[in-house]
């Protein structure tokens, strides 16, 4: 059904998929005419329909910084949010979607989620990825250190 409608570049392990209204960058720096420092978010989703471009980042951190995490996150674009919006005359909004290792979240979480159209199903399938790569990497620390040891 939407065969032709997507196109996709890929480009080792960054990517961009261009529709008729709406490109979306992954883990690809971003071209302004001012150089800036912070110019690589997640994801960047320009809707050309709309006029408006989200930057979406990341973020997985332990409980006692998780506050400062999405506030650094937030703000962490701010200047590419600002030349994006005169380059391109459009609304920039940055997303930061920040949860603990072991899938705790902000209050400011669903708010976030929600923005994006995440239903709580997603919500909860992203918190649930989380846990499971948290106990896989746990595992793995475990089953090395055992090898080292013994």
């Amino acid at each position: 059904m939407l065969q032709g409608f997507w196109s996709f570049t890929v480009t080792s392990a960054c990517t961009t998929w261009v529709a008729r209204w709406v490109r979306i960058k992954s883990d690809v720096p971003v071209i302004t005419d001012n150089r800036i420092p912070n110019n690589k978010p997640d994801l960047m989703v320009h809707d050309m329909k709309t006029n408006e471009i989200v930057l979406v980042e990341v973020g997985i951190t332990n409980k006692r910084i998780i506050p400062n995490t999405e506030s650094t996150k937030r703000r962490k674009y701010e200047l590419l949010a600002n030349e994006l919006k005169s380059m391109y005359g459009c609304k920039v909004t940055t997303v930061p979607i920040v949860l603990t290792w072991d899938g705790l979240v902000t209050r400011h979480f669903r708010k976030y989620a929600e923005s994006l159209g995440l239903s709580e199903k997603i919500q909860a399938y992203i918190q649930g990825q989380v846990l499971k790569r948290t106990m896989e990497s746990v595992r793995i620390d475990l089953s090395s250190s055992q090898e080292c040891t013994g």
